[in-house]
């Protein structure tokens, strides 16, 4: 049984290769989140610091819970194919073998409708997303010096060496069938795959482990850093006289 069936068997039934299947999953997706992002904003409307930002921070607010929503889903589902799922597990390494990180390997996926284990194995990398959320929001509250934000962050910057080992466990994969690989994979999903994987493991990852780690010590809002402007702390959270 897979993740589908032990929420509700009767989704197993479905044959997910159908056009029509595909666009509901998708737009019930996007009404979803978008659900999500409604929802906190009428609950945080209901807070002085949510009432004190300006629209473009209202906007960072609720994507960061949004995020941190398909972060939680992403790190079920990844660890889920990573250590319970049988069925990906039956299945040539070449069948699941896809980009996990942009629309461009989204988009191949559908395409080529193969290669599923290392995309949902790879949707573990999203486990940073919900302590990168709280971390945002926190700092907007003005709980930059409180123990749970420390925490959280600690959490955070942990959640990113946990990605690389990740990654090096796909390099791994990588080495060990690489003569099927290199034989049989679509060159489009070998091109976008190993360029981003080449990019996340060397580039992205250890770059945002860095700022990660830098902001544990420098509570800072890269997102809007006309703090020192506007003489606010971490943005621009209007302040009333």
């Amino acid at each position: 049984m897979g993740l589908l069936g032990a929420i509700n068997p009767a989704w197993e039934e479905i044959d997910y290769n159908q056009l029509h299947v595909k666009v509901k999953i998708i737009a019930s997706s996007f009404f979803f989140f978008a659900f999500v992002y409604l929802l906190c904003h009428v609950l945080s409307s209901l807070l002085k610091t949510y009432n004190g930002l300006r629209l473009k921070e209202k906007i960072f607010w609720n994507l960061a819970v949004v995020r941190a929503t398909f972060g939680v889903f992403c790190t079920v589902v990844g660890i889920w194919a990573l250590w319970w799922d049988q069925e990906l597990k039956k299945m040539s390494i070449l069948l699941n073998l896809h980009h996990w990180l942009s629309l461009v390997g989204y988009s191949l996926i559908l395409w080529v409708g193969s290669t599923h284990y290392f995309a949902t194995n790879g949707l573990i990398l999203e486990m940073s997303t919900p302590f990168s959320a709280l971390c945002w929001v926190l700092l907007k509250c003005g709980l930059a010096d409180t123990t749970i934000w420390w925490l959280n962050q600690c959490v955070l910057v942990h959640s990113f060496h946990l990605r690389s080992v990740l990654e090096v466990f796909f390099w791994m994969e990588t080495y060990r069938h690489w003569d099927h690989i290199w034989a049989d994979m679509p060159t489009s999903m070998f091109v976008s795959f190993y360029t981003e994987l080449t990019l996340v493991s060397l580039v992205m990852t250890p770059y945002w482990t860095y700022k990660k780690s830098a902001q544990l010590f420098n509570p800072i809002d890269w997102n809007f850093l006309d703090a020192e402007k506007t003489k606010t702390t971490n943005g621009a959270a209007k302040k009333e006289k």
